[in-house]
């Protein structure tokens, strides 16, 4: 079972809230500034699935940070990961299936030196509650993924993806720099994606009174998987 408390469910449509991903947006604009950006470099931008919100310090954070890093607890992070992942697959998958179409397949943002394949290991427990997962991605050789920079240049797409419907799974999305570099990479390459599934979705409540406004109204519901999804 999940540690709910730490969760804090991703905002429904509001004004505030960014289209794309649920994180805080300026009201004058439909997207954050990070998703714009996005589309402003790739032409388009993935739709993001967040399972939670959270802010920086916080022990989802420390979750997200450290269930790789061998040593400080990484064990029992993990293990707090994938079951936070299963619960909420298990309450929406059949949401996600019916409001998004099936899927022939996820796929992880790829390893690195640091992580290995912890994302992979992350997602494939609960991977039948949503799609088979295989990996596809790699990042290029000398690939160097720069902040605020979206290229699908920096990864390699090994397997055939033409004509499949691709779920992207990651377990951070801050400026998304990654995933939505990923879901351009396989869109290239001939692939349909839907959606990015991530875990964490950060929200920095500091950057303005409204996004410190609408932080405090979501962490202070109760995370509830028997309510509707957030995105309906």
């Amino acid at each position: 079972m999940a540690d709910l408390a730490v969760l804090t469910m991703p905002p429904k449509a509001d004004t505030r809230v960014c289209e794309t991903c649920r994180s805080w947006r300026r009201r004058e604009h439909a997207r954050c500034w990070n998703c714009q950006t996005a589309e402003d470099q790739l032409g388009f931008v993935t739709r993001v699935l967040p399972v939670s919100l959270y802010v920086k310090p916080s022990e989802l954070r420390e979750w997200v940070t450290f269930y790789k890093t061998p040593g400080n607890g990484a064990r029992s992070y993990a293990e707090l990961l994938k079951n936070t992942l299963r619960d909420f697959l298990e309450a929406y998958g059949s949401a996600i299936r019916e409001d998004f179409g099936s899927l022939d397949f996820a796929t992880p943002i790829p390893a690195t030196k640091s992580s290995g394949n912890a994302v992979s290991q992350l997602f494939g427990p609960s991977s039948q509650l949503l799609a088979p997962l295989r990996n596809t991605l790699e990042f290029s050789t000398g690939a160097s993924p720069k902040p605020g920079t979206y290229d699908p240049t920096w990864l390699d797409v090994t397997t055939n993806v033409r004509d499949s419907r691709v779920a992207v799974v990651d377990d951070v999305y801050t400026s998304g720099v990654h995933a939505q570099s990923a879901s351009a990479a396989l869109r290239n390459h001939g692939a349909e994606v839907p959606f990015i599934l991530v875990i964490a979705r950060r929200i920095n409540p500091d950057f303005t009174v409204e996004a410190g406004a609408l932080w405090e109204e979501q962490s202070a519901l109760r995370y509830d998987l028997s309510t509707l999804p957030y995105w309906r």
